[in-house]
């Protein structure tokens, strides 16, 4: 009986695995339109956080480009972002979204060759720190970003896994 237990999880560790591989390879062959479509999304989503930033850097009467402001200077006012960013409607960021605004302002400063990693290198350790803060303090008050959750199999889903034994009292196929 040990045996096949052994057997059956061996199994299961196999079809996961083979799962995994016809996954990556359904990714590999991504269209050259959904690529493009995914960096205009991520140019769209730069745009907007760069937005966002020059508007909070005016109310704080901050009128440099943010590209121009010296490291020292950049991390204190990210310090103070980050701190105390919130949407148009007055609620708290999710704790993810404040880490994205930090790649997007990251990748517009790359593009203007600011040659500084803000999440990287040592002149940013403090708004870093203070972003982990920041994050950890909203996922202690609730605020998660919302997980995708896994689909239920259909009926014509478990068919076919009993069909192919995967599932049921028939013979353990073992894949080599």
């Amino acid at each position: 009986m040990g045996e096949e237990v052994m057997n059956r999880l061996a199994q299961d560790v196999l079809e996961v695995e083979d799962r995994i591989e016809e996954r990556d390879r359904a990714a590999e062959q991504m269209t050259t339109d959904e690529f493009i479509d995914q960096m205009r999304n991520t140019s769209r989503k730069t745009n907007s956080d760069v937005s966002k930033l020059k508007t909070w850097l005016s109310d704080q009467n901050e009128l440099r480009e943010f590209h121009e402001i010296p490291p020292q200077e950049l991390d204190l006012l990210l310090v103070r972002l980050f701190m105390t960013a919130k949407k148009c409607d007055g609620g708290d960021y999710e704790p993810d979204t404040l880490k994205s605004i930090q790649g997007s302002i990251n990748r517009h400063l790359s593009e203007k060759h600011y040659n500084i990693d803000l999440i990287k290198d040592k002149e940013f350790k403090h708004s870093e720190d203070v972003l982990m803060s920041k994050r950890k303090l909203l996922r202690q008050s609730g605020k998660r970003n919302k997980h995708k959750k896994a689909e239920p199999l259909t009926k014509e889903e478990i068919d076919i896994l009993y069909e192919k034994r995967f599932l049921g009292a028939g013979k353990i196929r073992v894949h080599n």
